[in-house]
């Protein structure tokens, strides 16, 4: 129960991270809407996620942990269009100047941003998981 309500505090900060940065991955206004983001976010991440990667173990291991990634991808999908919980949309990256290190201008899809939405989610809750 702990471990559960851990990753819900760790998916509420994930959820509003990724927003905050993609401008493409949009929050519920309510937040009562963005509870049940955040608690769907976890049942995803603490029961469906490892119970998926039980049943595709030998695809797991024939692309090496990159099926894991893609399944995360497609569940985030079904979270975002099937139950309309926070959506993602295509979205314009205006560019980053940093020193040394230019980013141009570019357009990022849906399918990019699915993507860039999930490793941004996942990287996130497990970075926090692991510091704790």
């Amino acid at each position: 129960m702990k471990n559960i309500f851990r990753i819900f505090i760790f998916s509420c900060f994930a959820l509003f991270l990724t927003s905050y940065w993609n401008k493409g991955f949009i929050l519920p206004s309510t937040s009562l809407d963005f509870v049940k983001a955040a608690i769907a976010l976890t049942i995803l991440f603490v029961l469906v996620r490892p119970l998926m990667k039980v049943v595709f173990l030998p695809l797991n291991i024939l692309t090496f942990g990159l099926f894991s990634f893609f399944l995360y991808v497609f569940l985030l999908h079904i979270l975002s269009s099937g139950y309309g919980l926070f959506s993602i949309r295509p979205w314009q990256f205006y560019g980053l100047n940093i020193s040394v290190i230019s980013v141009p201008k570019t357009a990022i899809s849906y399918i990019s941003n699915l993507v860039l939405s999930s490793f941004s989610l996942s990287s996130i809750i497990n970075l926090l998981d692991q510091l704790t």
